[in-house]
């Protein structure tokens, strides 16, 4: 591998795993946004609301825009040196995301995002 490549997986490795920690803020405020409870649950939208789904799928676009390049590359530069090398950004992407979700304040707050009560 060369020294560009390196320097290329290492920053998309980098990205992967910060977006994955902020996977579940970030698609708690989609599905709000998506759902037309952008100001929350309490809040009617009223108006609104188409406006707040339009910027919702933006936000999934954008989202996806943005995260599946760098994993998809993190992934194919692993399944190429050993198909069983690609279980580990698979399973560091479980992990982060589990980790950004305490950072949210746990599963209770999380499940909140999508107005679903324990």
């Amino acid at each position: 591998m060369t020294t560009g490549k390196k320097i290329a997986f290492a920053l998309c490795s980098l990205w992967t795993g910060i977006t994955s920690f902020f996977a579940p803020i970030a698609w708690g405020m989609i599905f709000m946004d998506i759902t037309g409870h952008g100001k929350g649950y309490d809040y009617d939208l009223g108006p609104e609301k188409d406006i707040s789904v339009m910027f919702g799928f933006a936000e999934l676009v954008i989202w996806t825009a943005v995260t599946l390049p760098a994993l998809v590359f993190v992934m194919y530069t692993l399944y190429g040196k050993r198909k069983v090398l690609i279980l580990i950004p698979i399973a560091v992407c479980i992990c982060l995301f589990v980790c950004g979700i305490f950072f949210v304040g746990g599963f209770e707050k999380f499940l909140l995002f999508f107005n679903l009560r324990v």
